[in-house]
Parts: structure tokens; sequence; C-alpha cells
């Protein structure tokens, strides 16, 4: 359908992005990550999920956006 109206689309869609906050005002998202990190918590349940740096996903949206081959 995006073809038939002339568009390309390229979507980027990272698991879980983490890296350092623009300011100290942040999010309660981030302020659970800083309290798994010093250790706040009781007991950590055993997960694991995708994670991305947030820098290098600002770079994929940049290439991406640069690159027509990545249409589609």
């Amino acid at each position: 359908m995006a073809k038939e109206l002339g568009l390309d689309l390229t979507t980027v869609n990272p698991g879980f992005v983490v890296g350092a906050p623009i300011d100290e005002h942040y999010g309660r998202s981030l302020g659970l990550v800083e309290r798994f990190l010093k250790g706040k918590d009781p007991m950590l349940p055993g997960i694991g999920f995708a994670k991305a740096d947030v820098g290098d996903v600002a770079e994929i949206h940049l290439r991406a956006q640069q690159r027509s081959e990545t249409a589609g």
C-alpha cells in the first residue's frame, strides 16, 4: 500500500533502548533501571531481553534515512 501512495517506509524496532539521560529530570522507567543497577530491590527476576544503546539506535535511524535501499 505504501508504494502505491508513493511512500517508502523503513522501520527500526529495538528491544529496549538504554543510555545516559540528557539531564537529571528523567522518568520512572529510567528510575527503575537505576534501582536495579544499585541493588535497591531485594531480588531480581531471572529474565532476559534484547537491548540497544541509545547512540546506536540514533545512528541506525540516520543511516536508514540516508540510504534508499533500506526502504521496504
